[in-house]
């Protein structure tokens, strides 16, 4: 085997180059490739023989070069002028495994075959469903012979790994550092990537979720979460009951809390009422039958814990409202909220009323192609009326307009 030098182009790369396809890497070697001198019927101009003695830097080199994949039997050659000038070369794609050990050129049909036996015993361990449909698509797209991004990929595929087989919550630095022996490689190189793959492959993610939401739905922590509420609870974490009623203007559960509140009781709460938007979570005064609890968005996984166990104390005749933007997002928040946390949640002012009022009070905003043909296909059953009247209207509101 000869190495070639690095970087050097010779005639034996620039073969290889032309003749390494998906199809070869996925193990069809028959059939040959021919590279005449002008280009024309045998090959196309940029796989002419002028188009290589180009690239390998001359006539010279190209002569030598060609002589010695001749003498090893890797290429034929057909010859013009009493045997001085090269007309054709033929290569057959059954000796590109031996041109790429001649030419210290990475075999990618044997990379793809080891990593083809690699992902093969990997599904055979994987239980997490989101992961293995991943390795089932990674291993289709290598039996068509793609390496698809080749930068990375056992480590990514280690760090998904590391993913589902969490089973309690982790600060995303700590979680490089374990996986990476790295705190802050996670972030740097690999985090874009993993929620991508995340995005299109889990079932804990949300369309609108922001990258830190996704993470840590899959128990990796970027910031601490906080819960806002107001409204009288009483909750433990230890050393006894905990009355939120004397805090009429509101109470904030930190991540550590959030982890270790159990709910003790929901005093004279009848009424619960999430509000993405903080200016009117801030407007809401405190009411003893009412909870108002700040939504932001999509409630963390601590969060949830936390408001299920309202959902679970709540008797029959509590009610559960949600208010919104009265937009996509807003819709999609709904949707969350009545699937993940509080199954009886009805809309509060997302209906025609609200949207009109919304309308005379200001100019809202336009809605693009993009986010209307989503909505065209949103299932939105009790907002079906506010869908219709924002694809009617081409306008979304925000429910600040709103403010009581």
């Amino acid at each position: 085997m000869r190495q070639a030098k690095s970087n050097q182009m010779t005639v034996g790369r620039w073969i290889a180059d032309k003749v390494i396809t998906n199809d070869w890497r996925a193990g069809k070697t028959e059939g040959e490739r021919h590279f005449a001198h002008g280009g024309g019927t045998a090959c196309n101009a940029k796989d002419s023989i002028r188009d290589l003695m180009e690239a390998v830097g001359g006539r010279s080199a190209f002569v030598r070069q060609v002589n010695a994949l001749e003498r090893e039997g890797l290429i034929r050659v057909k010859r013009i002028n009493v045997n001085t000038e090269v007309k054709e070369i033929t290569f057959a794609r059954k000796d590109l495994d031996r041109l790429c050990d001649y030419e210290g050129i990475p075999n990618e049909r044997k990379q793809v075959e080891k990593k083809k036996e690699s992902l093969s015993r990997l599904l055979e361990t994987v239980s997490c469903e989101w992961l293995k449909a991943y390795l089932q698509d990674a291993y289709r797209k290598l039996e068509k012979g793609s390496l698809g991004d080749k930068s990375g990929h056992e480590t990514v595929i280690r760090i998904l790994c590391a993913i589902a087989a969490l089973d309690k919550d982790v600060w995303k630095r700590k979680f490089s550092s374990d996986v990476l022996n790295d705190s802050k490689q996670f972030k740097q190189v690999y985090e874009k990537r993993i929620v991508a793959i995340l995005r299109k492959y889990s079932p804990y993610v949300e369309e609108d979720m922001t990258d830190d939401q996704i993470l840590s739905e899959h128990r990796i922590m970027t910031y601490s979460q906080t819960l806002q509420f107001k409204g009288s609870l009483v909750y433990e974490v230890g050393n006894g009951p905990i009355d939120t009623g004397t805090q009429v203007y509101g109470t904030i559960l930190n991540a550590q809390t959030l982890s270790h509140a159990r709910l003790v009781s929901l005093n004279t709460v009848r009424r619960v009422m999430t509000v993405e938007n903080q200016a009117n979570y801030e407007q809401m005064h405190f009411c003893p039958d009412t909870l108002y609890i700040y939504a932001h968005g999509f409630f963390s996984p601590k969060e949830r814990r936390f408001l299920e166990q309202i959902a679970a104390m709540a008797d029959d005749t509590t009610e559960f409202y949600h208010w919104s933007d009265l937009d996509y997002g807003g819709i999609r928040i709904f949707q969350f909220i009545k699937k993940r946390v509080f199954g009886r949640v009805r809309p509060y002012r997302m209906d025609r009323t609200a949207y009109d009022q919304a309308r005379q009070l200001g100019e809202g905003h336009d809605l693009d192609a993009a986010k209307r043909r989503k909505l065209e296909k949103l299932r939105c059953e009790e907002l079906e009326e506010l869908k219709q009247c924002i694809l009617t209207h081409g306008k979304e509101y925000e429910q600040e307009m709103l403010i009581e």
